[in-house]
């Protein structure tokens, strides 16, 4: 009957009254088919999950599910860390055909507050301290904030369901968002079909059962979520979990369990060029680095080779996307380049260069914004923000958003290409370049302490040589630290908000929004 909806060209409804065997199911790929080796599937908090155990406990927490009358197509949200209580709620979503709305358990009150109006999910499900703050009649504390402790009593009370549904392909099975802090945050609705894509980790990473993983960026993005679920346990691989982005310290504990594979944002790898000391032995486990989320810079990629010994894998992706569909190659890498195309993925450059993108991951649409949705999706590609351009290699360039490269006085300037010009300066850490009120600023962190009004003489005289005479920041102002997003980014947006440079640098509390 499925194959028969499919030939016509129909889609089937939401949700889907078709239903295929157990072994077709998302749920049975990522868990089930690894039970027969009692693999270890997650490591957190000195405690190891085998796929085995994970099956167990997910199908516990379909019974409580089935106890708040929770069934095939309602819509909950997931405000919780990355911890055995993400991976089993998660699970119990796709094993039920639940749809799973995933947020930032740090997200801001507001936030919350504006995606729980926009999505009016079934359940939200906390841990105690989101609960607490937002104290809404949904709202359900599964988990205490730093032990799995309470929620694993949760679930020796409950009985099992052994029931797997199999929704089909194109039913909806999770909200990713991308932005809440207006009153119309973006959803991101993503199908079963994309979440089994696995061409990245397949031809790029070369994943195996052997694998043991470990991602800074969270499960609440798409990013996160590939790399520290999605990915490993369609390979039977293992997962490192935390509940908190580790710092120096921290990332120690988890260097011992020997992870093979390392992700972050090109942020993070700066901020580890500094403890050379203490992590170079601890890092010989890993056999590839991967960036991704932000901009990796010239001296970051060139510093990390120098100083660990092994290159960073710049590779490209987007929430719409939920999925990288641009990498390079392991081996093959070139130096401010994303990589080249991913097989089944589709790239096109209008004459500004604006990117537009295809491929079998693509998402299905803007939650509750058919308007939006059709504006931006037609005919299968997506209009992006981005703009780039590919070399006769091959090789794809991001040269920024849309927003990153604008017009000053008739001349067009590319923030990134000014800001990976000035990394050249030694004694510069971190540089951003916004423009504000057709003003260019330079937003700088420096490597040490140093003379500020030497360094910004240097600077001048640098961008003198080196740079356009419209490419030239108009105001430098030099930072303690660059405010970052809790999703480990530079906080671009706060930066253009900033009047003046004040005389105490703001911080990351109070900037990091």
């Amino acid at each position: 009957m499925l194959n028969i909806v499919h030939r016509a060209g129909l889609e089937p409804s939401r949700p889907s009254l078709i239903r295929e065997r157990s072994e077709d199911s998302l749920f049975y790929k990522l868990i089930n088919k690894h039970h027969g080796h009692n693999k270890v599937a997650v490591h957190t908090e000195d405690r190891a999950y085998s796929y085995k155990d994970l099956d167990h406990l997910t199908s516990k927490f379909c019974y409580f599910m089935k106890g708040k009358n929770i069934k095939e197509g309602d819509v909950v949200l997931l405000a919780l860390p990355d911890s055995i209580e993400f991976v089993v709620t998660f699970l119990a979503c796709i094993r039920m055909g639940v749809v799973a709305g995933i947020v930032s358990p740090h997200a801001v009150k507001s936030e919350l507050v504006n995606i729980i109006n926009f999505v009016s999910p079934k359940w939200i499900f906390s841990t105690a301290t989101t609960s607490k703050t937002l104290n809404h009649h949904n709202m359900l504390k599964i988990a205490e904030d730093q032990s799995s402790e309470y929620f694993l009593s949760l679930l020796e009370k409950q009985s099992e369901s052994r029931t797997i549904t199999a929704p089909d392909q194109n039913n909806p099975a999770i909200i990713l968002f991308t932005s809440g802090t207006t009153s119309t945050p973006k959803g991101i609705v993503h199908a079963y079909k994309d979440l089994g894509v696995n061409e990245f980790p397949r031809t790029i990473l070369r994943m195996s059962d052997n694998d043991i993983v470990f991602s800074y960026s969270r499960m609440y993005t798409s990013f996160g979520l590939g790399n520290s679920l999605l990915f490993p346990f369609h390979f039977g691989a293992s997962s490192i979990l935390v509940r908190n982005i580790p710092n120096a310290f921290s990332l120690k504990q988890v260097l011992r369990l020997r992870p093979t594979l390392f992700f972050a944002v090109p942020p993070i790898y700066d901020l580890l060029l500094d403890y050379k000391d203490s992590l170079e032995t601890l890092f010989s486990s890993v056999r590839l680095f991967v960036a991704s989320g932000d901009k990796l810079y010239t001296n970051t990629f060139e510093r990390w080779e120098a100083i660990y010994g092994k290159r960073l894998l710049d590779c490209y992706g987007t929430t719409e996307m939920g999925h990288p569909f641009i990498s390079n190659y392991p081996g093959e890498e070139k130096i401010n380049s994303s990589g080249r195309l991913l097989d089944r993925f589709e790239l096109r450059f209008d004459k500004s260069g604006r990117i537009s993108y295809r491929g079998p991951s693509l998402f299905c649409e803007y939650y509750g914004d058919a308007a939006t949705t059709i504006q931006k999706k037609r005919r299968g590609w997506l209009r992006s923000d981005d703009r780039g351009y590919m070399d006769e290699e091959g090789f794809v360039f991001i040269t920024g958003r849309c927003s990153s490269v604008f017009k000053l006085n008739g001349q067009w300037v590319s923030s990134f290409d000014v800001e990976n010009k000035l990394r050249e300066l030694s004694f510069i850490k971190e540089i951003i370049l916004v423009n504000h009120r057709n003003c260019l600023k330079a937003f700088i962190s420096l490597n040490g302490s140093c003379d500020r009004q030497r360094v910004k003489d240097k600077i001048l005289s640098f961008c003198m040589d080196h740079l356009k005479l419209h490419e030239i920041p108009k105001d430098i102002i030099i930072l303690d630290e660059m405010p970052l997003t809790k999703r480990g980014k530079i906080n671009r947006k706060c930066l253009a908000e900033m009047k003046a440079p004040s005389k105490h640098p703001p911080s990351l509390l109070k900037l990091g929004h």
